[in-house]
């Protein structure tokens, strides 16, 4: 059997981290946890507490990764803890269930934002998704050079457009229209601990994905270092630009306000700001 070629860096995997991470969840989600806590400190409080999380996560993993510096991340060490069952079952799962549905997801979502340009039907949002998983499959299968260039460019594009929200929402921040409350002791919602919980889930959506820079340890040059630093790096990386990106949505427009723009929030967001009336302020 022929060994992985060790050619992933630091910066590689870590673009891969973020990039796993940043996906449909960030576009979507925001209004859900507004929904749920109409609190501009309590929606950032629920982001943190996303990011802590899943920096605990990385911490974890990361000290795994140094142990077992192998291919297969999560498998891996289900493998050595709990035998060989528990790591086959994990990787069963993971195939049929786990990054199934959530392919599936992703590749959904990205076919109802692309209707905004393009008009399609169920049928067509459902084989643009397939035409797009297939597309992508077949990018890592060529092999990682061109993977790890895929991936750096993509992520840098999807943080420069998030750049470009955080941007212009602060850009456009008028305190005579919004009036920011941060203050976790007024206006608290009611029944605040279910609703905390609610908001949650949509966070830990979002969050979801850096860990994917463990499954490939085997292709990392040094592993034993850049994986674990990779894992923390890619959590930080994610958490901050949610935080910025949920506290420029706030400084948008009043919390009881938001469910009017429904579910695709942040795209809403972007044609208002990007709208020539909008614009022609700044003149």
């Amino acid at each position: 059997m022929s060994e992985l070629k060790k050619k992933l860096t630091l910066y590689g995997l870590t673009m891969i981290a973020v990039g796993s991470s940043i996906g449909s969840g960030i576009f979507v989600t925001p209004y859900q946890v507004v929904q749920a806590v109409p609190h501009h400190g309590f929606v950032l409080l629920i982001w943190a507490l996303g990011g802590v999380i899943a920096l605990t996560g990385a911490l974890t993993f990361a000290e795994l990764g140094g142990m077992f510096p192998k291919a297969g991340g999560v498998y891996v060490f289900l493998k050595e803890a709990f035998g060989k069952e528990i790591g086959f079952l994990y990787g069963w799962i993971t195939l049929l269930v786990i990054n199934t549905g959530a392919l599936a997801a992703l590749g959904m979502a990205l076919a109802e934002y692309m209707t905004y340009f393009f008009p399609l039907d169920a049928n067509g949002k459902i084989i643009l998704a397939i035409i797009v998983i297939a597309g992508l499959t077949g990018i890592n299968v060529i092999g990682v050079d061109v993977s790890q260039w895929f991936a750096n460019v993509f992520t840098g594009l999807k943080l420069l457009a998030m750049l470009a929200i955080i941007m212009v929402g602060f850009l456009f921040y008028s305190p005579e229209k919004v009036q920011l409350s941060f203050s976790l002791l007024e206006n608290t919602p009611p029944n605040l601990g279910s609703a905390l919980l609610i908001g949650l889930i949509g966070v830990l959506w979002s969050f979801g994905g850096w860990h994917h820079a463990s499954y490939l340890a085997g292709e990392a040059i040094n592993a034993s270092k850049t994986v674990p630093r990779a894992m923390l790096f890619g959590a930080l990386i994610v958490t901050v630009a949610y935080l910025a990106i949920n506290l420029a949505i706030c400084c948008y427009c009043l919390c009881r306000k938001l469910p009017i723009l429904q579910g695709l929030l942040v795209t809403r967001l972007v044609r208002f700001f990007l709208s020539a009336e909008n614009w022609s302020l700044l003149r």
